[in-house]
C-alpha cells in the first residue's frame, strides 16, 4: 500500500480537487491512503475565529465563519456534478458549519481560547476538506471510504503541538484502515489532527499533515510515501534566484535535513522522520504536473553517488568571532535554533547567526554574513575530494570569510560577505551539472 498526502494549495479549491482526484484514481489499485490538508489558508482562518470568538467581537467572526462556510460550500457546488453526492458533501459542510458555529459562540460565552479550543477549532478545516473530497470521489466511482483521523492517530495532551504514540497508531492503523485497503477501499483521512486516549481532538502542529503521513506509511509498513505538493520534488537551487536549477531525482535524509535548515523551501524532512526511520522512501511530487517523477528522499545515499547535487544561501545572518572561552549560552534556549554553525580551534571560536541574534554580542565582534550550504550524497568519501576541492576553487573567488567542514557528513559551508552570497552560489550551483 502507498501513503498519499495532499497539501493545502493541492485541495484549495475544486479545479485542484479535480486534479487529486484524478491521481488518486490513477493510483487506485496501490490500496492508497489518502491524507488531506485543510484548503489553504483555512486553518489560519479557523485560529482567527477562535481568537475573535473569544475576544467577543462578534461581528467579526461571524463574517469570518461566512467566510468559511461559503468557499467550501462553493467547492461543493463546482467540484460534483451528481445531485445524489453533491447534496450528500452540502449537507455535510452544512452540519460541520453549524458545529463550528455552536462551538464559535460557546468561546464567546466562555471568553478564553486556550490551547485545547484551537486545536477544536483548526480540526473543523481537514474535516471539511476530507468530506468533500469522499463524496466527490464517490461520484467519480471511485470506492471511498472517510476515516476520522482521531479514531487512529493517538496522542498525549500537549495540544496545538501533540506527541504521537507509535505503537498505539500501529494498533490502530491495523484495526482501523487495514481491513478497508483490504477490501479495495480507497482510505481518505484528515492529516495534522489526532486525538488522546479520551477522545479530546489535538494537532501535531505546523507541517502535521506531513507528520501524519510520514506515521501512517510507517504504521503500515507502506511501499512509499507521496507528499504532493506545489513544487515538482527539491530543486537544486532556489529556482528564482538560479534559473537553471533542476530536480534532484533522489537524496538522503541528511540531505533533505541540512538543505532545509540552511534556508532551502523544501519539505521539512523531521516531519517524515518516522518514515524514514523504517527505511519507507518519501516522494516529493507535484499536483499540477502529475507526470513529473519528483523527489525521492531515502533513508542513505545511494553508495555509488559522489560530488554535489545542491546548494542554498542562508542570507541575513552574523558572523561572530570571540575567544574558545565564550560560548552560546547567553542566548535564550528557545532561540538557539537559530546558531546556523559553529567553529571551535585554538585560540578562535566562529558562530554563525540569524541577524536577530546579534543583540547578544558585542558589535565590534561581528560581521554581516550569508551561509552558503553546498550538499551532497557521501561528500565526506574520499572519491568527493576532487569536487570538495572545485568547490572550494569556486566559493574562493568570491572572498569567503570562513570554511566550515566536517560539521555534517553531507555539506560544506561557507561563509561570505552578503554581497558576494549570490555570485558564489551560482559558481557553486554549475558543479550540480557535473
Amino acid at each position: 500500500m502507498i501513503v498519499m498526502k495532499f497539501g493545502g494549495t493541492s485541495v484549495g479549491d475544486a479545479k485542484a480537487m479535480r486534479l487529486v482526484l484524478k491521481i488518486v484514481e490513477k493510483h487506485a489499485d496501490r490500496q492508497p491512503l489518502v491524507v488531506l490538508s485543510a484548503c489553504a489558508g483555512m486553518t489560519n482562518n479557523l485560529l482567527k475565529l477562535a481568537q475573535l470568538s473569544a475576544e467577543a467581537k462578534k461581528t467579526d467572526a461571524d463574517e469570518l465563519l461566512l467566510k468559511i462556510y461559503t468557499h467550501h460550500k462553493t467547492v461543493c457546488e463546482e467540484l460534483i456534478e451528481d445531485e445524489v453526492f453533491k447534496n450528500s458533501a452540502l449537507q455535510k459542510v452544512e452540519n460541520l458549519y453549524l458545529a463550528l458555529k455552536q462551538y464559535s459562540e460557546g468561546l464567546a460565552l466562555l471568553k478564553e481560547c486556550t490551547p485545547r479550543s484551537l486545536d477544536t477549532a483548526a480540526s473543523f478545516g481537514e474535516r471539511l476538506s476530507t468530506e468533500i473530497f469522499t463524496q466527490a470521489a464517490l461520484a467519480k466511482g471511485i470506492s471511498a471510504e472517510w476515516l476520522d483521523a482521531r479514531k487512529v492517530m493517538r496522542t498525549d495532551s500537549n495540544f496545538t503541538s501533540a506527541e504521537f504514540d507509535m505503537p498505539e497508531v500501529e494498533v490502530l492503523s491495523k484495526e482501523h484502515i487495514t481491513p478497508q485497503l483490504l477490501k479495495g477501499k480507497v482510505v481518505i483521512t484528515q492529516g495534522f489532527i489526532g486525538a488522546t486516549a479520551k477522545g479530546i481532538t489535538t494537532t501535531l502542529g505546523r507541517g502535521g499533515s506531513d507528520l501524519s503521513a510520514a506515521i501512517y506509511g510507517a504504521a503500515l509498513d507502506a511501499e512509499e510515501i507521496q507528499i504532493w505538493t506545489d513544487v515538482s520534488g527539491v530543486f537544486s537551487a532556489d529556482p528564482r534566484k538560479v534559473p537553471n536549477a533542476h530536480v534532484i531525482p533522489q537524496m538522503s535524509y541528511l540531505e533533505a535535513r541540512d538543505l532545509s535548515f540552511y534556508g532551502a523551501k523544501v519539505l521539512h524532512p523531521d516531519t517524515v522522520r518516522p518514515a524514514i526511520d523504517k527505511n519507507i522512501p518519501v516522494r516529493v511530487l507535484n499536483t499540477f504536473d502529475s507526470e513529473h517523477p519528483g523527489t525521492a528522499i531515502v533513508s542513505e545515499p545511494d553508495p555509488n553517488d559522489f560530488g554535489i547535487s545542491a546548494v542554498t544561501l542562508k542570507e541575513n545572518c552574523s558572523l561572530y568571532r570571540c575567544n574558545t572561552g565564550e560560548s552560546a549560552s547567553r542566548i535564550p534556549r528557545d532561540e538557539r535554533e537559530k546558531i546556523y554553525a559553529q567553529l571551535r580551534s585554538e585560540g578562535a571560536y566562529l558562530m554563525v547567526l540569524d541577524a536577530s541574534l546579534s543583540k547578544y554580542f558585542p558589535a565590534e565582534n561581528q560581521t554581516a554574513a550569508s551561509l552558503l550550504c553546498a550538499s551532497g550524497p557521501n561528500l565526506l568519501k574520499p572519491r568527493s575530494a576532487d569536487v570538495i576541492q572545485k568547490a572550494f576553487s569556486a566559493i574562493s573567488q568570491h572572498d569567503p570569510l570562513a570554511f566550515m567542514f566536517g560539521t555534517s557528513a553531507v555539506s560544506l559551508l561557507a561563509v561570505l560577505k552578503p554581497e558576494n552570497g549570490q555570485a558564489a552560489m551560482s559558481e557553486v550551483h554549475k558543479l550540480t551539472e557535473e
